[in-house]
């Protein structure tokens, strides 16, 4: 089994969580100083700020090899997990999704099971991309990569 995991605080996740919420604390502060703030705004805010980390935390995936199985699994809600044998999978996409963003996941197998899910694997280490790429096509699966090339030297 080899896990392809890094700790949080070294994702680029982790950067965007800590900026938007100093962001949102300035702005929330500055708006409460000057207009005020009622129970209903204070709680719509709280909503709002819960909303937001969920949207974060939905990009924390890693990558677990199995012998007979690729798993790719939330970091934070161990219940987020996509388990797939190695045969039943067609092709794997790992690809950078422009420059902003990071990259993710996309395993298409071969029975068709409607929707095909992109997993953000920002819990990936970059300088583990090329042993990852080589580990997945070592267990007979086929990986298109784009946009990480500059990983895989």
């Amino acid at each position: 089994m080899k896990i392809f995991r890094r700790p949080f605080k070294k994702s680029g996740t982790a950067f965007d969580i800590k900026f938007a919420l100093i962001t949102f604390v300035l702005l929330w502060g500055f708006a409460a100083y000057t207009v005020g703030f009622t129970i209903r705004g204070i709680l719509a805010s709280i909503v709002f700020v819960f909303i937001l980390v969920q949207l974060y935390i939905s990009r924390l995936y890693y990558v677990i090899l199995r012998d007979d199985k690729l798993i790719v699994q939330n970091g934070v809600y161990s219940f987020w997990r996509k388990e797939v044998r190695y045969v039943d999978i067609v092709k794997v996409k790992i690809k950078w999704w422009q420059d902003r963003t990071y990259p993710y996941m996309k395993i298409i197998m071969r029975k068709s099971s409607g929707i095909s899910w992109r997993y953000t694997i920002d819990l990936v280490d970059p300088q583990d991309y090329k042993a990852l790429v080589e580990a997945i096509e070592a267990k007979g699966v086929t990986v298109e990569t784009e946009g990480i090339e500059r990983n895989l030297s």
